[in-house]
């Protein structure tokens, strides 16, 4: 069974962003293939999740090869044999920096039935940019009145985009 090929999530984070390709180069050369990833840096650290389709061994290798210089923990992601449905919005929200957008934002597409896929966020200084990717199984419009009311009410700008299926 430690043959089998399985999903795993992975979380790195280290004070040398250098250390970023030696993963990737680590997973590779160990047999593992990277599904997806969400790094961002902050000084000369870094901060990731990548999610990887490999060996037991394999991810417990790559793991070995970072101890002391890196933290990195792993988990088997069970059930997940099936990839998971991609975002069919995509909405991006930017303007001034408000701890509350992002709490508000995640409301609104739970609240309408929408599973979210993806975030990606960012603050510089005074100014942040969400971009975020949802499933949503119905209709769009009440999504899309929301956000026009909330991006009003915080004083930012955003945009609502539809994304094609995947033929």
């Amino acid at each position: 069974q430690g043959d089998a090929m399985k999903r795993y999530a992975l979380v790195a984070c280290g004070p040398e962003r250098e250390k970023i390709s030696e993963i990737f180069d680590a997973l590779c050369e160990n047999g593992c293939e990277v599904d997806s990833c969400l790094l961002t840096s902050f000084g000369n650290g870094f901060a990731a999740t990548v999610l990887v389709h490999g060996k037991a061994g394999a991810v417990s290798k790559t793991l070995r090869e970072f101890k002391g210089s890196l933290v990195m923990i792993k988990s088997a992601q069970t059930g997940s044999d099936c990839p998971a449905l991609p975002g069919n919005i995509q909405i991006t929200l930017y303007g001034p920096k408000r701890p509350e957008t992002l709490r508000l934002l995640t409301n609104v597409i739970s609240s309408e039935g929408a599973e979210i896929t993806e975030i990606e966020s960012k603050s510089l200084g005074e100014m942040s940019v969400i971009a975020l990717q949802a499933w949503c199984p119905g209709k769009t419009s009440a999504i899309r009145a929301r956000l026009k009311e909330l991006s009003k009410k915080l004083g930012l700008k955003a945009s609502f985009e539809k994304i094609p299926p995947i033929a």
